[in-house]
């Protein structure tokens, strides 16, 4: 590998660690602590009765559930969605089969974060794994 080559891989690399770094900040201030405006605005949507808004939601959440893993060395921030989770076993039983299709993709994507924090904890057995 020549020089130039090896200096191409470095800056790679480093805007690869910054982009890691800015979506990890970008997670935390969306999610925080689980009371943020940001949560509670997208279960208000997730719960209108128009339809474009809720796909929007939906498409949000299912884009945040995707990138949890992201999160891993921060806490799970799991509990922060719970409302939202509820609120998605409930889209399950709505007709319009793009509504489910997303809330079943996030569902699916929560469910791979838990499982890859380890045994399941109480959260897991009440949020995810119970019947709506």
């Amino acid at each position: 590998m020549d020089q130039i080559e090896l200096v191409l891989k470095l800056l790679e690399e480093d805007e690869e660690e910054k982009n890691q770094e800015w979506l990890v900040n970008l997670l935390e201030l969306l999610i925080g602590d689980g009371e943020s405006p940001f949560l509670k605005n997208i279960s208000r949507c997730l719960a209108s009765r128009y339809l474009d808004l809720v796909k929007v939601c939906l498409l949000t959440v299912t884009w945040l559930s995707s990138r949890l893993p992201v999160l891993n060395n921060s806490g799970s921030p799991l509990p922060a969605f719970s409302a939202i989770i509820y609120q998605m076993k409930g889209i399950l039983q709505s007709a319009d089969l793009e509504l489910k299709t997303l809330a079943s993709l996030s569902l699916f994507s929560f469910q791979q974060d838990i499982r890859k924090q380890g045994p399941f904890d109480e959260y897991g057995r009440r949020y995810c794994y119970t019947s709506s």
